[in-house]
């Protein structure tokens, strides 16, 4: 005979449901109810650009620091006309002379925590000795943040080294908990805000004003989430442009360029459009592309003879943080590492195709094109995301390739690399970084270790054997 199932009383079933509301209120705290309603966190956006403003909006007081960069349009060619007038005034005041001649431009890939490995391998260029003056530095993501220290030189190589060694995850976020999956994202970013901003100080954006008005130009990718486009964004211009606002912007685009999406918040950038105030909400520029030059059918050939007395020698050298080569595991069956396999899987596979990309493009104006990966010999595994340990261990392999001075000239069409050649010499122990917080700390650091920022003129590129 079956058992007959009791059916709760119409006041233990609310009082059921009061007892659930109670208990997510508990777990996820800062959640409230609206009027009797269940608990809500729902972010609503009232001011969004709306898309037949698309191309008129501009930041207020920042005209001409930004540009789509899918596209080649007038403004982007006229920006390169006045580049390159810059520099050739430049180099016949006596500033950069070889820039009359040969012209160096380097691109740093997104890579998440493998950021280190860039740094490192600037560093070695440095030590080499032939690390050229970049006349265009472009970042994206993980690369964004590098880019700044890369385009003023060696110098700021021990701030480059701080920033991807000295920093783990409690420095760059907090978890949001189970709140962040009713939030706009995971983690919460004001550490990483306060970070970027102890080394974005007004001097540091004097000395990046400064190299802007030699000609040189710093870029950085992000990815406008509304428009699903491309936008460059040229950080020299706005820290030259002498608006008081230029430290807040420049730390915005820095944090958007890295804000992967449900991982980071997104960064809300104010536009004005048609006489009003709108935002446009700018994440991660890895979302669109791995790396970043210039837009597609851009005439650089054309542009250089426009205003330079001879055609110039001109190289493009790419710093990819990741392996391009497969790297197999054994997934297991669950949605969240499913998910991440397939991300990772992705972008490999994207990576190469900006790799072509950009080595086509190079090519077709008659340029150099070079480029280094983490070598596949490299095998450590970070114990958790922004590993400290294992960003040493990646920094030092960075500047082992940079020192080898040996760079691919051809990007594989496939995510099949042969093995770099294996440094038989051992690694050297990196010195102990400095613990001085921000810019100001890494600086002194830097004078007391003698580096007094010399250019190098004449880079020596060296294939793989």
């Amino acid at each position: 005979m079956d058992e007959k199932v009791a059916t709760p009383h119409r006041h233990d079933r609310a009082a059921s449901g009061r007892g659930r509301r109670h208990l997510l209120e508990r777990l996820l705290p800062g959640i409230g109810r609206h009027r009797g309603r269940e608990p809500t966190v729902a972010i609503e956006r009232f001011n969004a650009l709306p898309e037949t403003l698309l191309e008129s909006a501009v930041v207020s007081g920042f005209e001409g620091v930004r540009m789509w960069g899918d596209v080649y349009t007038q403004a982007f060619e006229d920006s390169l006309i006045k580049k390159n007038k810059a520099i050739r005034k430049a180099a016949e005041a006596g500033i950069n002379t070889s820039s009359l001649h040969k012209a160096d431009f380097l691109a740093l890939s997104g890579g998440g925590d493998k950021g280190a490995f860039s740094a490192g391998v600037l560093s070695g260029w440095s030590e080499r000795g032939d690390r050229p003056t970049f006349e265009v530095v472009t970042g994206v993501s993980a690369g964004a943040l590098a880019a700044p220290f890369a385009f003023l030189g060696k110098a700021h190589d021990t701030c480059l080294r701080d920033i991807y060694t000295e920093y783990g995850a409690a420095h760059l976020y907090r978890s949001r908990g189970l709140r962040g999956f009713f939030s706009d994202a995971l983690n919460d970013t004001a550490r990483l805000d306060a970070l970027i901003r102890s080394y974005v100080t007004e001097d540091f954006l004097d000395l990046i004003a400064e190299e802007h008005g030699k000609g040189r130009r710093l870029l950085v990718l992000t990815t406008n989430l509304d428009a699903q486009r491309q936008v460059i964004w040229a950080l020299s211009a706005i820290a030259a442009s002498g608006n008081p606002g230029r430290r807040d912007l420049f730390v915005k685009v820095l944090r958007a360029s890295s804000a992967l999406p449900g991982v980071f918040p997104p960064v809300r950038i104010d536009v004005r459009a048609g006489g009003r105030t709108y935002d446009e909400l700018h994440v991660d520029g890895g979302v669109t592309a791995e790396l970043v030059f210039i837009p597609p059918e851009s005439q650089i050939l054309h542009i250089e003879d426009m205003v330079f007395p001879e055609r110039r020698e001109r190289t493009l050298w790419v710093i990819e943080n990741g392996k391009l080569g497969p790297e197999y595991a054994a997934i297991d069956l669950k949605i969240l590492p499913l998910a991440l396999r397939a991300v990772q899987t992705m972008v490999k596979y994207q990576v190469i195709d900006n790799l072509l990309a950009l080595a086509l493009i190079t090519r077709n104006n008659n340029g150099k094109f070079f480029f280094n990966a983490i070598p596949p010999s490299f095998n450590p595994k970070p114990h958790s995301l922004f590993d400290r340990g294992y960003a040493r261990e990646l920094f030092d392999v960075g500047r082992q390739v940079g020192l080898s001075g040996k760079w691919f000239a051809s990007p594989p069409s496939s995510p099949t690399l042969l093995p770099m050649e294996a440094f038989e010499e051992e690694h050297g122990a990196m010195e102990e970084a400095p613990r001085s917080f921000g810019y100001r700390g890494c600086m002194q650091s830097a004078a007391a270790a003698g580096y007094q920022g010399a250019v190098i003129e004449q880079p020596t590129a060296v294939t793989p054997e």
